[in-house]
């Protein structure tokens, strides 16, 4: 056997690539012995130009290279793409009955895992295998072992997060969904899946869009997951794809607000005056809701609510992609942004009107969406100390003074303060990593939607 260690792109506190920050040692066999697919989930398999795949020699050949010269691997990141599944009424009645069998097996194993207290995958199979086969009518022994399986798996996790001890009750299965594997599903030609039943086989058809097409024609994907989403199923497609090596070069600050989504130190402002009114809309309907729903105890205002939960959720979950694309769009490798995770607890005593206010633009979901979408491209993200970004002036000059969105300098000189706040955080990096400070200054008037300043301090429209 050979053991060596794959190396996660990290960083240290310098922002340099840190090659002994995270690590992950995996065990595999000599090359003679192990066919491509055993390093698939590690190391990925990779292509010749003649089309087939390296044998797995030259993969471990370039573990050890890289890792003994000090360059940190490309890691593999996974990709899950959705995508809904239609079938015949009988076949969707066949797969609906079989995902409810899982979650019945599901429940029956969490309670016996949870009285038992033994998180073990071997006792947990010998303790319910053949109960679940016995209990639940016309269950297939393999959609039991992948409830077991899965039983373990959640249990595994609450246990190494030290929650095991807490519970009070067993974990339940909400949702109806099923990881399936090669022995009871089976990608047909013309983008279609067979899954097995224990009625049958059951054929069932998808509509690839042209990104999931692309990554379908480049990988074979994991062992796809079946759910279901608001009366609809959905098939799960994950792929392993080689994530692009992290290289500092060019570094782009953000500045976050209300009005204004976004500001960068390149001068790209976000702002959206109808989605800010959408949300003030469904908030006063929330409201108005849930006073219905304790008076009269409204079952259709439950419902009601629970619909347009649903909208605000999409509608804000719209905004973070178009905003995050548009941040990603520059050729900065590396975003820095505000560290806005106490902001709640340094803002209290502001008002009703100010909390409000501040709820309205979903600054952790952004931060995290844009990390996930940065990481694929080969980007970092960044935070820094927040403190007085929006009061300095970034030109290193005496504080100046900040009335709404212009930020009158201590020379005079009048720029724009949410794009200052900006260049600050930037700064503020560049400072801490005793890089050469940004040279920009963000006059008032140069700026605008989705525009970058101009030598005549108009804007111009982003491609």
């Amino acid at each position: 056997m050979i053991r060596f260690k794959q190396v996660v792109q990290a960083s240290n506190l310098n922002g340099q690539p840190d090659v002994n920050a995270t690590t992950k040692t995996a065990v595999v066999a000599t090359p003679m012995e192990s066919p491509n697919h055993v390093l698939h989930d590690l190391c990925g398999r990779i292509p010749t130009t003649s089309g087939k795949e390296c044998r797995p020699f030259f993969v471990l050949f370039c573990v050890f290279k890289q890792e003994s010269i000090g360059i940190p691997l490309k890691h593999i990141i996974m990709l899950s793409y959705n995508v809904k599944l239609t079938a015949d009424p009988e076949g969707r009645e066949r797969l609906l009955r079989m995902l409810r069998q899982h979650a019945e097996a599901w429940d029956m194993v969490s309670q016996d895992t949870f009285k038992n207290g033994v998180v073990d995958p071997k006792i947990i199979h010998d303790r319910n295998y053949y109960r679940c086969r016995k209990e639940i009518a016309g269950i297939l022994s393999q959609v039991t072992i992948r409830a077991i399986c899965s039983v373990h798996s959640a249990f595994r996790t609450i246990k190494a997060n030290g929650d095991l001890s807490r519970m009070k009750d067993a974990p339940k299965n909400s949702n109806l969904a099923i990881r399936l594997d090669k022995r009871i599903s089976k990608f047909i030609p013309g983008d279609g899946i067979a899954v097995s039943t224990s009625e049958g086989r059951i054929e069932c058809r998808f509509k690839p869009y042209p990104i999931l097409r692309r990554m379908m024609n480049m990988s074979t994907p994991h062992d796809p997951l079946i759910f279901v989403r608001d009366g609809d199923i959905y098939l799960s497609l994950s792929f392993d794809a080689p994530n692009p090596l992290y290289i500092e070069n060019r570094h782009i600050g953000v500045d976050l607000g209300i009005r204004r989504f976004t500001v960068t130190s390149d001068g790209l402002v976000y702002s959206d005056k109808s989605y800010l009114k959408r949300r003030r809309q469904i908030r006063y309907l929330r409201g108005q809701l849930r006073r219905r729903k304790e008076l009269y105890g409204s079952n259709s205002a439950s419902r009601h609510l629970k619909k347009i939960a649903r909208k605000e959720r999409n509608q804000s979950r719209n905004m973070l992609h178009h905003v995050s694309n548009a941040i990603l769009s520059s050729e900065a490798d590396t975003i820095i942004m505000e560290d806005l995770s106490k902001i709640k607890e340094n803002t209290k005593g502001q008002g009703r009107r100010h909390n409000s206010r501040q709820s309205q633009v979903p600054y952790y979901a952004l931060r995290q969406m844009l990390t996930w979408k940065a990481q694929a491209r080969g980007k970092r993200v960044a935070t820094v100390n927040p403190a007085y970004t929006s009061r300095k002036d970034c030109r290193g000059l005496p504080d100046g003074v900040r009335k709404g969105c212009r930020y009158k300098g201590s020379d005079g000189t009048m720029l724009d303060a949410d794009w200052n706040a900006a260049v600050n955080i930037l700064n503020r990096y560049l400072h801490h990593h005793k890089l050469p400070l940004s040279p920009i200054t963000p006059l008032d008037g140069a700026v605008g939607p989705w525009g970058r300043p101009t030598s005549a301090g108009r804007t111009s429209e982003a491609a």
